[in-house]
């Protein structure tokens, strides 16, 4: 197992739009009542952040279903299956929430544009104007967990790098028909290799002793 830290870059702005228990529910659908709220009042209430802070975040999930929709693109080394059957023991998000950065990769992001678009809903084929949050400039932060034994390292970047631009996160993304939520790696770090230090090294005898 090998410890990656994934910085990523946004080329295109990202939707964000968090599934509330209204909405899986169908209360939503009447629409009369919230179309009357502010925009950026529902933008608020359906996004995630990270506990205790105003930062941004999307879930971390996202991106090991990315992962996996890449992998369908690879087969496994003497096998017809795909790599998509073993992304899931193989790479493993870390984090419940993924926050999102300035591209300074240090200022937390707190607030939002306004993204509003007409959408349809599948079960009436009628269109609602629909509010979401956007983010113009996004860096996200994602920490894996890699089973080098299953998939290599080389290997799952690949299936970052291609998943970034053909597949996207947030709302209306490629793999949706939309132009949104692409993205680049701008920085990939084996956590497991970073030098030991020699106070660190000092820790580590004492700890043995």
């Amino acid at each position: 197992m090998i410890n990656i830290e994934m910085f990523i870059e946004g080329s295109m702005p990202i939707l964000l739009h968090r599934a509330t228990e209204e909405d899986l529910t169908g209360k939503t659908r009447v629409n009369a009542a919230q179309e009357q709220d502010d925009p950026r009042t529902i933008c608020d209430g359906h996004i995630y952040r990270m506990p205790n802070s105003k930062q941004i975040a999307l879930p971390g999930a996202a991106f090991a279903r990315l992962a996996r929709e890449a992998g369908g693109n690879h087969k496994v080394k003497g096998s017809r299956k795909s790599l998509k059957y073993l992304v899931p023991a193989a790479i493993v998000i870390m984090d419940d929430l993924c926050p999102f950065f300035l591209r300074d990769r240090k200022t937390p992001i707190v607030d939002f544009e306004v993204d509003a678009r007409p959408v349809t809903i599948p079960a009436t084929k009628g269109k609602v104007m629909r509010y979401r949050a956007r983010l113009n400039e996004w860096v996200a932060r994602v920490n894996i967990r890699l089973n080098e034994g299953l998939i290599s390292e080389i290997q799952a970047r690949d299936l970052f790098r291609e998943g970034g631009q053909q597949i996207g996160v947030g709302d209306f993304r490629p793999e949706k028909g939309g132009p949104f939520g692409i993205w680049s790696i701008v920085s990939w770090l084996n956590t497991s290799e970073i030098k030991q230090t020699p106070a660190r090294a000092r820790n580590g005898a004492r700890a043995e002793a």
